[in-house]
């Protein structure tokens, strides 16, 4: 029974003898970092894809693979950075059920592992599936309220029905390029500032000072990183040589809360160009917004999960999900 709620995507903590579902959004343990290739003196493109939002009814699959293959085709893209809200997710703020599509609406706050899988489904239907294409995803806190609800992991039950998915947690999650440069990929919560640049200027701080005191501990040279900012919906580059910030664009079009927040999101996603010198540090960084015009009802394009996809029939684990509190009015 335990291993067919893991399966089925439940977040199970063991110890010994006793086992509990978690509604934590702290991952319970650090996924590694990937090596994406061997990098010193050579040109890598790879691509940024955030805030997809699948089951929201404002979502943008279409736009979504026509950016994935234009990168894959026109650049060489194999490697894409999905930095979280990969799902709508569920009871996220007052009114979003009204957002979400008929087949991720749950009946009841009981109920909320449906979202989980037709969400997760949803998800599987958008990210298109290419040959030598990988994936690198963390969750976000639309994701997170899926586990707040139901103890399902939307991120984990999609990267398990996909192996060209690798999954990285929740919230922040860095990505090796070479021994002297990351990627870190982050989801932070809150509303933009009034200056676009403000928050990428601020997390590039804290990184370079994380940086220094790392390299000082194990006297080596401090890493270089390129900070993705993700969660705001907005596209920006905030360069800070040798690192580099970017907020990471959507694929989700005007929500009735981006309208009632007087906030526009810039649908796209980016195409990075890199060039490292032979320390495997970044000599040359160049990026490429590729925006697209908000598609009305898309999702209504695209394959919807039928009943026995979601497995409408009540829940045979009987899981209880206490402690939750109702949504704040935003």
């Amino acid at each position: 029974k335990i291993h067919g709620m893991s399966e089925k995507g439940y977040r199970l903590v063991i110890d010994r003898e006793h086992f509990k579902v978690t509604t934590s959004t702290v991952p319970q343990i650090n996924p590694p970092e990937i090596s994406i290739s061997e990098l010193m003196g050579k040109n890598f493109c790879w691509a940024i894809a955030s805030d997809i939002h699948a089951g929201s009814r404002y979502s943008q699959p279409t736009s979504l693979n026509k950016f994935v293959k234009f990168a894959y085709e026109e650049y060489g893209v194999r490697h894409v950075m999905v930095p979280g809200d990969v799902t709508d997710g569920v009871y996220v703020y007052r009114g979003h059920l009204d957002e979400l599509i008929p087949q991720c609406r749950p009946q009841s706050r009981d109920r909320s592992w449906t979202t989980a899988q037709a969400s997760a489904e949803l998800a599987d239907i958008y990210l298109p599936k290419m040959d030598d294409l990988k994936y690198f995803a963390i969750g976000g806190n639309h994701d997170r309220s899926i586990i707040t609800n139901s103890g399902m992991d939307p991120i984990r039950m999609l990267t398990d029905r996909r192996p060209d998915i690798h999954y990285g947690g929740y919230e922040v999650w860095s990505v090796r390029l070479t021994e002297k440069t990351y990627i870190r990929l982050v989801h932070p919560t809150g509303g933009p500032a009034y200056a676009r640049s403000y928050q990428a200027q601020k997390a590039i701080e804290s990184l370079a000072f994380e940086a220094l005191r790392t390299a000082m501990e194990e006297n080596v040279a401090p890493m270089v990183s390129i900070l993705i900012l993700a969660h705001f919906h907005l596209t920006n580059h905030t360069p800070e040589p040798p690192m580099h910030g970017l907020l990471a664009g959507c694929f989700q079009g005007m929500t009735p809360y981006l309208k009632a927040k007087r906030l526009t999101p810039h649908i796209a996603g980016i195409i990075i160009e890199n060039r490292f010198d032979n320390q495997g540090r970044p000599s040359l960084f160049s990026h490429t917004p590729v925006y697209f015009n908000e598609i009305e009802d898309d999702w209504k394009n695209w394959p919807t999960p039928s009943a026995a996809e979601i497995n409408l029939a009540p829940d045979s684990f009987d899981v209880i999900v206490t402690g939750i509190s109702e949504p704040k009015s935003n």
